[in-house]
């Protein structure tokens, strides 16, 4: 009862507290437009931490830098969906990425790696890819430690219902000893 009555309040109050219109032309400040009021809200959204555009580098706070580059189609030669159980309509994707190490210690790329495409946010496939510049080893980044200083490109595959929306969600590697800030790369392949 004591939770009811408290989200009872809070949505009597929330609503109220949001429709007055400050005018600060009485005391000398400049008088807002709802529109001005709303543009800070818009670009809070697009600057959300941790999401970037394909392309945007994050830089966690060991100095690892991660940039995923392109997005590319596949052909079904380099990337065929109906090798991983799903239908011939979806679409292989090759993800380019470039990881440097700007930290004083050798890097795991064994991130926690998710991906969902298209509207209704279908869970993707982690595919392997053999071509150039694909990655070795039971990991989607590959196996090999990056050691401190050091750049490495890769290419990574995915098997996707849709090119477009394609989010990419790099969670703490597995070996982490501390966990790592989760980022996510939203973007098309084309």
């Amino acid at each position: 009862m004591r939770h009811t009555l408290i989200l009872l309040a809070a949505a009597v109050v929330l609503p109220v507290t949001g429709c007055g219109s400050e005018d600060k032309a009485s005391d000398g400040g400049a008088q807002t437009t709802p529109a001005q009021q709303t543009a800070p809200a818009a670009q809070e959204s697009a600057a959300q931490p941790g999401v970037l555009k394909v392309g945007q580098t994050h830089t966690y706070s060991d100095g690892l830098k991660l940039t995923v580059t392109r997005l590319r189609l596949a052909s079904k030669q380099e990337l065929d969906p109906t090798a991983y159980d799903k239908p011939a309509s979806w679409k292989g994707v090759l993800v380019d990425m470039t990881v440097v190490n700007g930290s004083a210690a050798k890097a795991q790329l064994d991130f926690a790696v998710t991906v969902t495409s298209d509207p209704n946010d279908s869970t993707a496939v982690l595919a392997s890819y053999d071509g150039p510049g694909s990655v070795t080893g039971g990991s989607w980044m590959g196996d090999a430690p990056l050691l401190p200083g050091r750049s490495k490109k890769l290419t990574s595959g995915i098997v996707v219902a849709s090119p477009s929306n394609i989010t990419i969600n790099f969670g703490s590697p597995y070996s982490a000893q501390e966990p790592r800030d989760e980022v996510t790369v939203v973007g098309d392949a084309r």
